[in-house]
């Protein structure tokens, strides 16, 4: 099954999205103070 070119653009949106959400989340994880 061949997907259209918008589709692959979605998924790699999809893709770099969640990379981008976990990196940003280990940042603000760092930034924050955490030790008590």
């Amino acid at each position: 099954m061949k997907m259209s070119k918008s589709q692959q653009q979605v998924e790699y949106f999809r893709k770099t999205c969640s990379v981008c959400c976990a990196v940003y989340l280990s940042l603000q994880g760092r930034a924050l103070p955490t030790s008590y």
